[in-house]
C-alpha cells in the first residue's frame, strides 16, 4: 500500500495465485545473425533471418534481443517480427532489431537472441530451465561496420 494511514491498519493479508500447465513449443526455428551497425544518428541495427524449418506454418514470429556493453550489463532490450511475420514450411524471412537511442548504441559490445512463434521456439525445451533462459551463444557485435548491400549470414544458431 502506498498510503501510510491505511499501512498502519493492516495486520495480514493474503495473497491466492493460478496457472495452467502448457504445452512446449518445438525448436523448429533457425536464427541466422548477419550483420549489426550504428548508423549516423547512432542507432544500432542488427539484421538477420528466420528460417522456418517445420512442416507447418508458423505464426508471429518474433526476434527479441538483449544488448550488453563491454562489462555485461544489460543497456537495451529490442523485438521485432519477421516479414512476413507468418513463415511457411521451409520460409526464410529477414528481421531488424533497432535499438532507438543513440546514446546506447556505441556502447553495445554483445547481445543474445532468440526467436519463437506461436507454434515453435529457438530454444530446445529438453535442456534444463537454467539453459533455456538465456541464449548460451552471446556472439560480439562490431559497432562500427557499415551493412553491406547483401548480407552474408555467417553466424547459424539452430536449436
Amino acid at each position: 500500500m502506498l498510503d501510510a494511514q491505511q499501512s498502519a491498519v493492516v495486520s495480514k493479508y493474503s495473497l491466492a495465485t493460478s496457472s495452467q500447465t502448457t504445452s512446449d513449443e518445438q525448436a523448429m526455428l533457425k536464427l541466422n545473425i548477419g550483420y549489426s551497425y550504428v548508423d549516423s544518428i547512432g542507432y544500432y541495427h542488427l539484421a538477420g533471418e528466420v528460417t522456418n524449418q517445420a512442416d507447418k506454418t508458423a505464426n508471429y514470429v518474433k526476434v527479441a534481443g538483449a544488448f550488453f556493453d563491454k562489462s555485461g550489463k544489460i543497456v537495451a532490450t529490442s523485438f521485432a517480427y519477421t516479414q512476413p511475420e507468418q513463415l511457411s514450411a521451409d520460409q526464410t524471412a529477414p528481421f531488424e532489431l533497432v535499438i532507438l537511442d543513440n546514446k546506447v548504441g556505441s556502447q553495445i559490445a554483445s547481445y543474445s537472441v532468440n526467436v519463437q512463434s506461436e507454434q515453435y521456439a529457438m530454444i530446445d525445451p529438453s535442456l534444463p530451465a537454467a539453459q533455456s533462459t538465456i541464449n548460451p551463444a552471446i556472439q560480439t557485435a562490431p559497432t562500427n561496420s557499415q551493412p553491406t548491400t547483401t548480407p552474408e549470414f555467417p553466424v547459424e544458431y539452430i536449436y
